[in-house]
Order: C-alpha cells, then structure tokens, then sequence
C-alpha cells in the first residue's frame, strides 16, 4: 500500500489535509475500494455504449421469433454438439 510519503514527499500531511479538505468540498463521502489492477471504462464510453444498445432496441423486430418444425432431418445435422441441450 502507498503511503503519503511516497506520494507527497516531505509535506506528507500538509498533502493529505489537502486532499481531504478537497473531498469535502466536493461532497464525496464513500469512496469504493477498488483493486489497482482493476480496468473501467470512461463515462463516454458508456453513453456511446447506451447509445448503441438504444439504436439496437429501437430497430428490432416487433415480431416475435418464428418457431419452425423440423422432420426427418438428424439433429446433429443442424446443431453443433455444444449447442444441444443435453
């Protein structure tokens, strides 16, 4: 774990006081702990994600998936076999 001195160098908690006073003037409260080698995505990158997945739903298909019946052909003639259900 990093510690002030390795952030701040020799004015370690003059450093912190700092940061801490600049938490409470930006309202933040509860921070998540998160891993160091954890990766996020920006905030825009989830709006063109949305965006995206907007676009997607609105130019669905409003009709339903059409369930067809298939005879006399083997199964794994269609299916692959980690497609089937058993």
């Amino acid at each position: 774990m990093a510690r002030a001195t390795d952030i701040f160098d020799s004015h370690a908690d003059a450093g912190v006081k700092e940061v801490r006073s600049w938490f409470k003037s930006k309202r933040v409260r509860d921070l998540e702990p998160v891993s160091l080698f954890s990766d996020s995505l920006a905030k825009s990158t989830f709006k063109e994600i949305e965006q995206v997945a907007d676009h997607i739903n609105k130019n669905r298909s409003k009709a339903g998936i059409k369930k067809a019946t298939v005879k006399n052909i083997p199964r794994h003639a269609v299916l692959k076999p980690s497609h089937a259900i058993y």
